[in-house]
């Protein structure tokens, strides 16, 4: 909430005149919880990226037992700008690789989070 309460209004209303019906609000915390697991992997508050809080980075995607940025990357990359079957696998495929074409697209769909928005009961999302 803004000190001002009129700038929070004027947000709210915004959303509704924008046709939204639910409006969902977020409670941010600057305490860093007590875990030891956050400690070990490097965890701070706030977020500083290192090696450890980054995790292991070895995602070999087309199961090739080798982690490449010309294969791997290149395949994760190809998904993301939206190309499927041979335009996503074409010359990007390492050596001795087992995975099919549909085997590497579901298992690169595998790697995204999970959906933010839902569709309701007319097909729009909120």
């Amino acid at each position: 909430m803004f000190a001002d309460r009129g700038i929070s209004h004027a947000m709210v209303a915004r959303v509704r005149d924008l046709g939204f019906e639910a409006l969902m609000l977020t409670v941010y915390c600057p305490m860093v919880p007590n875990r030891e697991y956050n400690a070990r992997n490097g965890f701070t508050v706030p977020f500083s990226l290192s090696i450890r809080s980054a995790g292991p980075l070895r995602i070999d995607v087309d199961t090739n037992t080798h982690y490449d940025a010309l294969t791997d990357g290149l395949l994760i990359v190809r998904y993301l700008f939206g190309l499927k079957g041979s335009a996503l696998v074409d010359g990007a495929i390492g050596t001795g690789a087992t995975r099919t074409t549909a085997e590497i697209e579901a298992y690169i769909l595998s790697l995204m989070p999970g959906p933010t928005l839902t569709p309701n009961h007319a097909g729009t999302f909120r």
